[in-house]
């Protein structure tokens, strides 16, 4: 009997074929979409234990996993500390780079010699777990050996283990340092963190006083080398003057040794000048070859441009009237007059430009022979007068300029003795490490989410790879896009499964109408279980055309529910109003009579051999002829296709009910006495080999194959998306 769960399905909403046809057609993203949402719905068990099981490792990895806290403090590194190559005057100052040399303080403070202060201050090899354990397994395996680890390897296995668990972080928008170590013990790493960065300051302070005691050794060295260059300088300009008894004399501004220099130069600029000229003039009168066109817009005159323009147009008129009339026409003989004219003007301005090129060349190159003896009277007689003065200033400047650098290094010296002594300003700490109160890992709320996240991917993932690899049925779209013509759905039917006896008694009465037995609703369904049995009807119908039609139910493999459609199809076909005949053609297992409760002890075998055997009414204009079960016969095309011819006078409908078409070639037999193939398929356990290949058999039978019915679909399925959203017309039908 229907249980009030059966009668409140509203979500058992009738599908219409058209409509997973539809969607499989609306494109490649759809159709993957379409195929990741029927496995995921399909599989969803699946899904939820993996997810499950994921948020029990996350739970487990949270209960389970020692907490892990990292400490932070903070570090400013706001200058570069003084660089030897920036105190000595004579050499070159590179441009300072905060990039460099805030990675030159990174890795100091990041170096073995910085660890190892902290390593010791805080006596880690004892108190940290993860260096403990490193040297106490190292200790043992030695001892096994009887060899014993030496201070300097224990103290390089120590700074590794330790500077793995420390990261720096720069601040790339400003000097500030971030200073991070982990431990399972949160007072530790805090603890590590200050230790390290005072450590970091007490060397920085240590290696500023050695630099500034080694740079002031080296300027004193320098000064004294350079104060024995003062006194050369010094001897070298007495000397000098002693041996050609010059006394150096300033001049005033404008004088006239400042006169004889400014006139050298002004000399030397005017003959680059003059030879720059004779030359670009020499290049013009070589490069001229008497065509005008040829100029650099720097030589044409507007003349030239007008004498070009003339005879251009010229000889566009001679050319235009010399091909249309004779010579000795009237106007080509001005055309030709006036072009003659034309050509004379441009050579006459061709000629006069070519001598007056000729002749600057020859006037440049007088000026350039002028002014090279000017310049050379002008030398001779600097070199004359100067001599001596430019020798005593040569030795005046060197004197000068190592007085200067004399200066500089005591200043210098000074500096370096004050950086000696007074502690480095430009590195202060910032933030101490306070001790963390929340570990880094494991933390429960990020952990767990991670692991349903990671599970629910796991999941969806197991159930696209599951569906594919599976290769089954999930919903009407995936039978269309492997066989859109051929085996598109006609009807998607919900799951619903009827009692039936098991094993009937050899004679029952037929079932009454309505299929009632009295006892129950034995063959009553929902309505909307009937609604999709009627939309399958309505298809076949439209499919097959006017009758009388017989038409083959058949399916690819056992259990895929090809009797059950076959049954109720015939019953609603019937309740349209169309005299129907449904003929059980499986000799192996029959199972029609089981539906409508009769008996099966003479039927379709029996009529095959020749015995009068009618079929029995077991609804309005529903009858049924039922099979034998003997496993050993055969179906024989001549005398059911005998049958057929007369059984089309009296019904408009004729449907076989075969065995499975891929295991048996009974369905390839009928298929060939049919007017039309109907192949039922079972959503989550049918697979599309197994029905492509009853659809190639089918093909060999040139029947028409009309579609497929998706049969057993969960009511949930996405299939039914569209109709759960108008269960009140089904709650209002009920």
């Amino acid at each position: 009997m229907m249980t009030e769960d059966n009668q409140s399905l509203p979500a058992l909403v009738t599908a219409n074929a058209a409509v997973p046809v539809e969607l499989a057609s609306e494109g490649s993203g759809a159709a993957a979409w379409q195929q990741f949402r029927d496995a995921v719905f399909h599989y969803r068990r699946m899904v939820i234990i993996i997810v499950a099981a994921a948020l029990l490792i996350g739970l487990a990895f949270w209960r389970l996993t020692p907490a892990f806290y990292l400490a932070q403090g903070s570090i400013i590194l706001e200058r570069p500390s003084p660089h030897l190559a920036q105190i000595h005057p004579e050499s070159d100052w590179a441009s300072y780079d905060a990039d460099r040399e805030m990675q030159t303080q990174l890795t100091i403070m990041g170096s073995r010699a910085v660890a190892s202060r902290t390593i010791a201050d805080l006596d880690l090899e004892r108190r940290d777990p993860e260096i403990h354990k490193v040297l106490a397994a190292v200790d043992r395996s030695l001892a096994a050996k009887k060899e014993q680890l030496d201070a300097a390897t224990r103290q390089q296995i120590a700074s590794g283990i330790f500077l793995g668990k420390l990261q720096l972080i720069p601040d790339k928008l400003s000097d500030t340092v971030h200073v991070e170590y982990g431990s399972h013990n949160p007072q530790l790493a805090a603890a590590v963190v200050n230790d390290l960065m005072r450590s970091y300051l007490r060397y920085s302070f240590a290696a500023h006083v050695a630099a500034g005691k080694e740079i002031a050794r080296w300027l004193k060295t320098e000064l004294s080398d350079q104060r024995k260059q003062i006194q050369n300088d010094n001897q070298a300009l007495v000397h000098f003057q002693r041996q050609n008894a010059f006394t150096p004399v300033v001049a005033p501004p404008g004088g006239e040794e400042s006169v004889l220099l400014e006139r050298l130069d002004v000399a030397n600029h005017q003959l680059a000048d003059a030879q720059a000229a004779a030359i670009m003039s020499e290049a013009r009168e070589h490069e001229f070859t008497g065509d005008l066109a040829t100029l650099p817009p720097d030589l044409r005159t507007p003349a030239m441009d007008a004498a070009l323009g003339a005879l251009e147009t010229a000889q566009h008129d001679y050319d235009a009237l010399n091909s249309t009339y004779r010579a000795n026409f009237a106007p080509v003989r001005e055309a030709r007059a006036r072009l003659a004219a034309a050509r004379r003007l441009v050579e006459s301005l061709s000629t006069q430009l070519a001598d007056a090129l000729r002749r600057r060349h020859i006037a440049d190159l007088q000026q350039q022979t002028a002014l090279a003896q000017e310049v050379g009277q002008l030398r001779h007689r600097a070199a004359d007068e100067s001599a001596l003065a430019i020798r005593y200033a040569q030795l005046k400047a060197q004197s000068d300029r190592d007085a200067d650098v004399y200066s500089a290094l005591n200043e210098k010296l000074s500096e370096a003795s004050l950086m000696a002594t007074v502690p480095a300003a430009n590195i202060h700490i910032l933030d101490p490490a306070r001790r963390p109160l929340t570990p880094e890992f494991p933390k429960g709320g990020m952990d767990m989410g991670l692991a349903g996240g990671l599970g629910l991917m796991l999941g969806l993932g197991a159930a696209l790879a599951r569906g594919r690899w599976s290769g089954t049925v999930l919903s009407g779209a995936t039978v269309s896009s492997w066989a859109p013509r051929e085996l598109a759905p006609l009807g998607i039917i919900p799951r619903y499964q009827p009692v039936l006896p098991s094993a009937p008694p050899a004679t029952l009465a037929p079932a009454p109408v309505n299929g009632s037995d009295g006892n129950g609703s034995r063959l009553s369904a929902p309505l909307p279980i009937k609604d999709s049995y009627a939309r399958l009807a309505a298809n076949i119908t439209a499919r097959l055309g006017a009758p009388p039609k017989a038409l083959l139910i058949t399916s690819p493999n056992p259990g895929d529910g090809k009797t059950l459609t076959a049954c109720r199809t015939a019953e609603t076909l019937a309740d349209a109003g169309w005299r129907v005949l449904l003929v059980d053609a499986d000799v192996r297992r029959p199972a029609c009579h089981r539906f409508f409760g009769v008996a099966n002890v003479t039927g379709l075998l029996s009529a095959q051999r020749g015995l009068a055997v009618e079929p029995v009414a077991v609804a309005p204009l529903l009858d049924l002829l039922a099979c034998e079960r003997e496993p050993e016969t055969q179906l024989q095309p001549r005398p059911l296709r005998e049958l057929l011819a007369r059984w089309r006078s009296f019904y408009d409908f004729v449907l076989f009910d075969s065995p499975p078409g891929n295991l048996t070639g009974d369905a390839m037999l009928l298929a060939g006495i049919v007017d039309g193939v109907l192949v039922v398929a079972r959503w989550g356990s049918t697979n599309i080999p197994d029905l492509l290949a009853l659809r190639q058999d089918l093909q060999g039978a040139r029947t028409p194959l009309l579609g497929s019915v998706l049969n057993g679909t969960d009511p949930g399925a996405p299939e039914f998306r569209y109709a759960r959203r108008h269960r009140a017309y089904y709650r209002a039908a009920a």
